[in-house]
């Protein structure tokens, strides 16, 4: 039989400190343990001796299985009579500094101080989050009915800079509903740019992109250019020395024409020079990269 005076908002079990499944030994322990914290001759605290009463009536009520029965549906009934109050263990998430290839997971307790409710959020993801439900934990304490798992995900092409989102999360039944807000915050990195290697600067700043159905051209053989383009840049440097030991050599060459001889001589000088600029060019383009 219950006690008279039993308030239905008192929790026994929350009263000594123990979860609603707790065993009787362990809750044989608990209440020795409290009863000898709370004794007059060792604590004088004010509300010692009232709080030993209280504890002494739970025990009463818990130690006998059928007391602790009738107590735990009347408790029930109260508690699901109660609208949803719900309380989470933080309102504003901050992720701080994160790129792309940071993993951080941050979890949010949903406390309820009422009866029986519901979870449920607004949306599940955002621009730099998403996240998922969790049976509350052991270690959780009583009033938590659930956990809520947010997932940092930095996608690629994030602008760097302060990011916020705001979410809502419901705890309701079918007459009342109780919803607190989520501020989530991140400070996105700036993300690395592809680094193009600089022996290809040249290849791929001068080559597009191919059209949508472009046909593109296989690689040509270039593994016979450097011989070739070494063989033309000597031609061209020796092709003056040639032409010069030609006309020196051949005794044909009357008084008439050494006018032409003399032309000849100065075009050959200035080819000579000009070699230092051809040269390079002509080494550059049998060697560049092809394109596709």
């Amino acid at each position: 039989m219950m006690p008279e005076h039993y308030d239905p908002e008192a929790d026994y079990y929350e009263l000594l400190g123990v979860s609603d499944d707790v065993s009787p030994e362990d809750l044989k322990d608990t209440y020795r343990k409290l009863a000898k914290e709370l004794h007059p001759d060792i604590n004088s605290a004010p509300g010692a001796e009232q709080r030993l009463k209280a504890v002494n009536q739970a025990y009463e009520v818990l130690e006998d299985s059928k007391r602790r029965e009738s107590y735990d549906a009347l408790k029930l009934a109260h508690f699901d009579a109660l609208p949803p109050q719900l309380r989470l263990s933080t309102n504003d998430l901050a992720f701080g500094w994160a790129g792309v290839d940071d993993v951080s997971e941050m979890v949010i307790l949903l406390h309820n101080g009422g009866g029986y409710g519901e979870v449920s959020t607004s949306t599940s993801q955002g621009a730099f989050w998403y996240l998922s439900y969790e049976g509350s934990a052991d270690t959780d304490p009583p009033d938590v009915v659930m956990r809520l798992l947010f997932t940092l995900h930095i996608p690629e092409g994030l602008r760097p800079g302060m990011h916020t989102d705001e979410i809502q999360i419901h705890l309701e039944n079918e007459d009342t509903v109780s919803t607190q807000k989520l501020r989530l915050s991140v400070n996105a990195k700036p993300q690395p740019r592809a680094v193009v290697p600089v022996t290809d600067v040249a290849t791929w700043a001068s080559t597009p992109d191919p059209l949508p159905g472009a046909r593109t051209r296989a690689p040509a053989d270039v593994s016979a250019r450097p011989l070739v383009g070494g063989l033309a840049c000597l031609a061209y440097i020796v092709g003056p020395f040639i032409i010069m030991s030609i006309m020196i050599n051949d005794t044909s060459i009357n008084s008439d024409r050494q006018a032409w001889q003399g032309l000849v001589s100065i075009t050959c000088f200035f080819w000579l020079l000009s070699s230092f600029v051809v040269v390079p060019h002509i080494w550059w383009w049998v060697t560049r990269s092809p394109r596709t």
